[in-house]
């Protein structure tokens, strides 16, 4: 041993430690063969244990499915919405004593319902069921989901369905609309139904039932449903797809878009008209005073 290096020592020691290694690895691998099972298992488990300390596990995320029911997506659709559905009225009307024949409008007086109006746009216009209003023209006024109360007056009653109203004084800021779907309806597609019955918010849901090929000049497909009232209809996203009349036929919001661009047009129109009947009689008054003051 005094004779070696110390290269030569290191070589030994390297080479004792390797054999003594392989002489541990036999003899444990040999007392296990021979130990008891009880024995082994513990073993076993100790050295998993000792490399799960060591190895990192593997990081795990878990993913967690939130299920919408459908109950939940039509509470949504009418919470969101129910500001711009209202219920159009006509304000009663009486006959004044020693006046026969004629009739006022009693402010505040008892409203006689006429149907389910809804605001689609933000200038205050409401569509509503051409049916419901019968032959009613003025004295109207719509009635919103929180009581407030506004005058309505007539706009367009040339479509063979529905009725063109819009709201005086009408705050976006305040009152809601409902925005308009711009595609066909689809067959089997989901509806809600939201209106008023015996002076109460409710609603309906339903599907559309029959497609069938365009019939009239609009080239829209006619569409029927299962929703019994003449309401508005509404996806299941919340915009407006149609409105159903009271054979359950659906008007849609293609329709629907064309009939208010319309009756934008007219209410342009009108107050064209009647501006310029205010600056006529204005600058027709001019010449009047000054011809007065120099005769």
């Amino acid at each position: 041993m005094e004779d070696l290096t110390k290269s030569q020592l290191i070589l030994l020691t390297l080479f004792v430690s390797f054999v003594t290694s392989i002489a541990t690895g036999i003899v444990t691998v040999t007392l296990l063969e021979q130990a008891p099972v009880a024995v082994t298992q513990t073993v076993n488990r100790v050295v998993e244990r000792t490399v799960e300390r060591i190895v990192p596990g593997e990081t795990k995320t878990t993913v967690r499915e939130v299920v919408v029911t459908n109950d939940d997506l039509v509470a949504k659709i009418v919470a969101e919405n129910k500001g711009a559905v209202v219920e159009i009225g006509v304000i009663q009307k009486e006959e004044p004593l020693g006046r026969i024949g004629e009739e006022k409008v009693v402010p505040g007086h008892e409203q006689v319902v006429l149907g389910t109006g809804v605001v689609v746009d933000l200038s205050g216009i409401v569509v509503i069921s051409k049916v419901a209003l019968s032959s009613v023209t003025t004295g109207m006024e719509a009635r919103f989901s929180d009581n407030t109360k506004a005058v309505v007056t007539l706009v367009d009653f040339s479509h063979p369905s529905l009725a063109v109203l819009k709201i005086n004084s009408f705050d976006a800021k305040k009152m809601s609309h409902i925005g308009l779907a711009s595609r066909s309806l689809q067959l089997g597609e989901p509806l809600v139904g939201l209106g008023y019955h015996a002076g109460r918010l409710a609603v309906e849901v339903g599907r559309v039932v029959a497609m069938e090929d365009a019939t009239n000049a609009s080239s829209t497909p006619f569409a029927k449903s299962d929703v019994g009232s003449p309401w508005p209809v509404l996806s299941s996203k919340g915009s407006l797809v149609g409105f159903n009349m009271e054979d359950r036929s659906i008007v849609s919001s293609v329709e629907i878009i064309r009939l208010v661009d319309e009756s934008k047009t007219l209410l342009r129109g009108t107050e064209e008209r009647k501006s310029g009947s205010e600056t006529a009689s204005v600058g027709g008054a001019i010449p009047t005073h000054a011809n007065r003051a120099n005769p």
